[in-house]
């Protein structure tokens, strides 16, 4: 039986693949839920036709981009009263689906948007969240050295590795940053090093150090 369905599902990728090729089905950007969307859609209206935008977020996509049934739902709050379309994934009046905005979530259906109302139903930019993660600083404090030279050079390879463990360690238990680690971190190195007078010299040296 799971076999069956698996061919099932290959034929009918590949058949709206084939499809979209052709031009019969037109091609559409990769979006999920959670994301804000703007589907410009044909309606008839008697001999006539136009094309109405609808923009809102994603809060459910039925049976995936592989089944040629597959739906989503957008969902938009309009002067307080919350309003859903449910647009058929692979109809032909669909002119296009534009992605406004990633949203950050957690959940495959978004459902409990329907029971929230104001600032609660807000969803986080994930492109916002993101430049946050990038910017997040650790600290990591290594021992004085008195040997003069290239303050760079007295960054050991151990202390390379000390920074390492440290800034991972930072990032793994800060909530909301793990993902950092997975887009390869760099590292500057700023070194602080007294001059004779009592004055301190900064050096700042970018993306010295980064996770392989």
């Amino acid at each position: 039986m799971n076999n069956k369905l698996s061919k099932l599902k290959q034929l009918e990728a590949g058949y709206i693949q084939k499809q979209t090729e052709a031009g019969v089905f037109k091609k559409l950007p990769e979006f999920e839920v959670g994301n804000t969307v703007k589907v410009s859609y044909r309606i008839v209206e008697g001999d006539k036709e136009r094309v109405q935008p609808f923009e809102g977020v994603v809060i459910s996509i039925k049976k995936g981009r592989s089944n040629i049934n597959s739906t989503f739902i957008v969902r938009r709050v309009n002067q307080g009263f919350g309003v859903e379309r449910i647009f058929p994934l692979y109809s032909p009046r669909i002119e296009s689906i534009e992605v406004l905005k990633d949203n950050y979530v957690r959940r495959s259906k978004l459902y409990y948007l329907r029971e929230l109302v104001g600032k609660a139903a807000r969803l986080k930019d994930r492109s916002r969240r993101s430049r946050n993660i990038r910017k997040q600083a650790s600290e990591v404090k290594t021992a004085s050295a008195d040997t003069p030279g290239d303050p760079l050079l007295r960054v050991t390879p151990k202390k390379i590795q000390r920074i390492k463990r440290a800034a991972g360690h930072y990032l793994r238990s800060s909530a909301g940053k793990t993902d950092a680690l997975k887009r390869q971190p760099r590292y500057d190195i700023i070194t602080v090093r007294t001059n004779a007078d009592g004055k301190n010299t900064v050096q700042h040296y970018p993306n010295a150090i980064r996770f392989d």
